[in-house]
């Protein structure tokens, strides 16, 4: 699989993007407001960290489609990567031991991620041994591209020897990005497409195993739980909204309702409510 994947920010002029440009086929994204129509964009951690609220919720409505990945790569800042996600940043200090480039790595990475909200794929060698994480992704929806993080210096001379194992695992993380849409009409859509916020997810878990006869009855539980934070004019629009969107259907959620919520990070709380009273 080809991936179109474009060097930002620092990246783009440091020698340590000179370096990925001798593994992976790469292009330079000279304006952060010039997004391209898909493909994987990588930066340096610490640049993402320093952009304004406002150049990253660019980012993040870019990331609302399919088949588009932002990836954050070595150095960070130690601290919260991302002001809308509770992903915290470290400084490593423990032996590591991986499976995959992971373990061709382990003894080059700096940094751990802690997080509760997040993804990652044990299969691919995103954790470490001892449980710790090297890498996480984040998808608003089933449907959206993906938000990404790793510890691995992609950009290691180590790397030069392992360039299979780069491209192996490149290509493994992006497939979670979905397959970018490439019609014109899909093109012309973006606006079209349900950025799911908090009210979005809190109906979504609370309708996880449930039916109701109206949609009414699903606000009605959620207020019954008294669980969260949610004024009643915002679930009101958001079951406009997963209803136009067939997220929820003639009472219950659609397959698409159920697949998006079992691709977010609110699984495990929905198996919680689900077992809880009506």
């Amino acid at each position: 699989m080809t991936i179109n994947t474009y060097l930002v920010g620092e990246l783009a002029t440091h020698r340590r993007g000179s370096v990925i440009a001798d593994i992976l086929p790469v292009e330079v994204l000279a304006d952060i407001e010039a997004l391209p129509d898909c493909g994987s964009l990588l930066m340096f951690g610490q640049n993402w960290q320093k952009l304004s609220s406002e150049q990253q919720g660019g980012f993040r409505e870019w990331l609302a489609l399919p088949g588009r990945q932002l990836l954050l790569i070595p150095p960070f800042n130690d601290g919260l990567v991302s002001a809308n996600l509770d992903w915290q940043v470290q400084l490593q200090s423990e032996s590591l031991v991986g499976e995959g480039l992971a373990a061709s790595l382990c003894d080059e990475v700096k940094y751990v991620f802690e997080a509760i909200t997040c993804q990652f794929e044990r299969s691919l060698g995103h954790s470490w041994q001892n449980g710790s994480l090297n890498t996480l992704f984040f998808k608003q929806h089933a449907t959206s591209g993906q938000f990404a993080v790793t510890s691995l210096p992609l950009w290691s001379l180590t790397c030069l020897d392992e360039i299979e194992a780069v491209k192996g695992w490149t290509e493994a993380l992006f497939n979670f990005a979905g397959i970018a849409k490439v019609s014109e009409q899909d093109s012309t859509s973006e606006k079209e497409q349900l950025i799911l916020q908090d009210a979005h997810h809190v109906l979504l878990c609370c309708a996880y195993g449930k039916s109701f006869e109206l949609g009414t009855q699903l606000i009605e539980r959620v207020k019954r739980l008294a669980l969260f934070n949610v004024n009643d004019e915002s679930l009101i629009n958001a079951l406009t909204d997963i209803e136009t969107h067939q997220l929820f259907t003639d009472g219950s959620l659609s397959q698409l309702g159920e697949d998006t919520l079992m691709a977010s990070p609110y699984k495990l709380y929905a198996d919680e409510l689900k077992r809880m009273a009506p």
